[in-house]
């Protein structure tokens, strides 16, 4: 799933600072010294006698990485980054990448692995919004590229996740009848070789109909859910054969769904089931 990543002045209204409120864990690949530890990681935290005013990364370490992880899926919304805040120290990251884990096994880049921008200053604030929001246990930060040292402290965002949302396997069952599908007008009136025969009642005349119905469900799922599909009951105009039927879910999103049906014969009705759940 691609998500539009936006800088902005700020998070979305309403949402939830999870490294300054301590709602989050932390895990850093390293740090430089007892003093550049993640005590200094929170965005606008004043600065504690004798450390850092920020996270250090050891020079030498080949990831620079922090993974923040939560116990439950999360809406996050935003991650905000600035440079280290002491003086005289003028570092910064200007470059990193955004990974995420439903399962907290398998880790997918954000957009791809897009580098995201990091900042040319050590006090400006770089606010980067996702939508939809990424719903995921953890959240990855890698460091690409930095200014002077490895330094820096940010703070992600979430939003609750709506009450509506449910993860549990939802079936349902879905009736349609010949009113519903539409001949496909590009390819109607052909015959066998492909010949038009608008103008005669061939009997090798080839129809196909089709059908897309939006189907909602009854809850929100936390992430994009499985569609199985499976035909319940058919009844078809007599004097059909060698007929081709094609089912399958487009458009999917945690919300709702498309049944897509291409068929060759003319149905009287269809009897559709389907199941949604996260695996």
């Amino acid at each position: 799933m691609n998500y539009i990543i936006t800088k902005s002045n700020g998070p979305p209204p309403n949402s939830i600072p999870v490294i300054s409120n301590g709602l989050i864990n932390i895990t850093t690949s390293s740090q430089h010294s007892a003093t550049d530890s993640i005590r200094g990681l929170p965005l606008n935290e004043p600065k504690i006698e004798g450390n850092s005013n920020s996270l250090c990364f050891l020079l030498s370490d080949p990831r620079k990485k922090l993974i923040f992880g939560s116990t439950t899926i999360q809406n996050f919304v935003a991650f905000a980054i600035r440079g280290r805040g002491d003086q005289p120290y003028p570092q910064w990251i200007q470059q990193f990448i955004l990974r995420y884990t439903i399962d907290g096994i398998n880790w997918l880049d954000i957009n791809g692995g897009i580098h995201l921008s990091g900042n040319t200053d050590q006090n400006t604030i770089v606010t980067h919004v996702f939508e939809p929001p990424i719903r995921a246990l953890a959240i990855s930060f890698e460091v690409l590229t930095f200014s002077g040292h490895p330094s820096l402290r940010c703070e992600l965002y979430i939003t609750p996740i709506p009450a509506s949302i449910d993860n549990i396997k939802q079936t349902s069952f879905l009736t349609l009848n010949s009113r519903h599908f539409t001949v496909l007008p590009e390819i109607q009136n052909l015959n066998s070789s492909g010949v038009s025969t608008s103008n005669n009642n061939s009997p090798n005349e080839i129809l196909f109909y089709e059908n897309t119905t939006r189907i909602h469900f009854g809850k929100e799922f936390s992430r994009i859910p499985n569609i199985n599909l499976g035909i319940t009951s058919i009844q078809n105009l007599p004097n059909t054969h060698n007929s081709k039927i094609t089912i399958q879910p487009i458009n999917i999103t945690t919300k709702d769904f498309d049944i897509y049906i291409k068929t060759s014969i003319k149905i009287n009705s269809i009897d559709i089931q389907y199941t949604a759940n996260i695996n």
